[in-house]
């Protein structure tokens, strides 16, 4: 029996390569995450409400964004977004309606929505009265646009972005 060997070109070119892939990988792909992170909160902030003249400060400026470092090798693994804006959560997950007791008279006789005017003519102690005597108007149900949105992107989205960008990374490293 004939002994046969055969030769492999090229290795050390892959290997050198997909070396330079996972040295450039970590830091391409933070990039990658932190516009994927700021293309969602463009994308919740198009579906949330723009608030009234008496908001302080608009929703699309109240993300706060953490990065998910992992422990073991100290590589971002991925990001967190949450929004401070004071009545986010309220639009988002529902909330139950109370109203002080001379605010819902003024409400009554104005006949009209609960306005930040009959808010400042409100007599006594804010509140004193804010804890006694409330009256339940009902529970406002929640809008979930950032929950809608994370699962629009769930669904395929950020799947198609992180497969481009999979692709891109291989082809740049010709692999």
């Amino acid at each position: 029996m004939a002994n046969g060997y055969f030769e492999i070109f090229g290795l050390d070119e892959l290997r050198d390569d997909v070396k330079k892939l996972l040295q450039d990988y970590p830091s391409e792909t933070e990039a990658e995450l932190e516009k994927c992170s700021n293309d969602f909160k463009k994308d919740v902030n198009k579906k949330f409400p723009h608030g009234g003249k008496d908001t302080t400060k608009p929703v699309a400026k109240s993300w706060k964004k953490s990065k998910l470092t992992d422990a073991m090798t100290g590589m971002t693994q991925g990001v967190s977004l949450k929004n401070t804006a004071p009545h986010f959560h309220l639009v988002e997950n529902g909330h139950e309606m109370v109203i002080a007791p001379e605010q819902y008279k003024i409400l009554k006789q104005s006949n009209s929505r609960f306005s930040t005017k009959a808010k400042n003519r409100t007599t006594g102690n804010k509140a004193k009265s804010r804890k006694t005597n409330m009256i339940h108007k009902g529970f406002i149900q929640g809008k979930h646009y950032c929950e809608k949105t994370r699962n629009e992107w769930n669904n395929g989205e950020f799947a198609a972005r992180v497969e481009k960008h999979v692709d891109k990374l291989l082809k740049k490293h010709n692999l």
